[in-house]
């Protein structure tokens, strides 16, 4: 089972760059892709182009059988739309169907907010680090938490990442402002040490779908691959 889940998340590693639609789900490899695309960004990369509106996502893995929040946040003449996502604890994108049903089944949240507090997100994650250059190399398990942010503004595509236990990730203060936008009434699932212990267990006790590791590249998600 464990060989061939592997075989999957490779294939879908290798396959992302074909896969347009990051909504439905069919199959587990389609949900493997579903969910890599959505995490990159890939939809964002392919729609960018001069003249759009300035769009990010921001995907918030807090160990990820335990919380995943999403925050699409896309300008608008007044302000900015905000779609907020937190599906249920367990509901992994990567099972069948999950991604198009239970991922947002917890609560989802569609809102405006105003031109000021769109601003103070964009800016401050500026000042967080968002315009260096995509980290290559550096791994995000699925076990951790961590940031990524794909965006396109000003008709260029860009993806960064920030994971717990460095310096940098520490000092985050965008998800501060996003949090106060969040009113889905859903507890942030907040930031702790230590938490590869724990997750192995969990997952060797029968949720091997969930161990996976992921890395950047500049057009999105390098690869989605199985820790174990």
């Amino acid at each position: 089972m464990v060989r061939v889940l592997s075989l999957l998340l490779v294939l879908a590693a290798g396959a992302l760059s074909a896969c347009n639609d990051v909504g439905g789900v069919d199959t587990p490899l389609t949900g493997r892709l579903s969910w890599f695309a959505f995490l990159g960004g890939k939809d964002i990369r392919d729609q960018c182009r001069p003249g759009e509106p300035a769009r990010y996502r921001f995907v918030y893995n807090a160990v990820f059988d335990e919380q995943v929040r999403s925050y699409d946040l896309v300008r608008t003449m007044d302000g900015a739309s905000l779609d907020i996502r937190v599906p249920p604890a367990g509901a992994s994108p990567l099972r069948v169907n999950s991604f198009s049903s239970e991922f947002g089944a917890r609560a989802r949240l569609a809102r405006t907010i105003d031109v000021e507090a769109y601003r103070a997100i964009a800016r401050q994650l500026e000042a967080d680090g968002f315009g260096a250059a995509t980290q290559t190399g550096n791994n995000f398990p699925s076990w951790d938490f961590y940031w990524i942010v794909s965006a396109c503004a000003e008709g260029r595509y860009h993806v960064f990442g920030w994971r717990n236990g460095t310096p940098e990730f520490a000092a985050l203060k965008f998800p501060a402002l996003l949090f106060a936008q969040d009113k889905t009434g859903v507890p942030v699932n907040p930031v702790r040490a230590n938490t590869y212990g724990d997750y192995n267990t969990r997952i060797r006790q029968g949720m091997p779908d969930l161990n996976f590791d992921i890395q950047l590249s500049p057009n999105g998600l390098a690869n989605g691959a199985p820790l174990f």
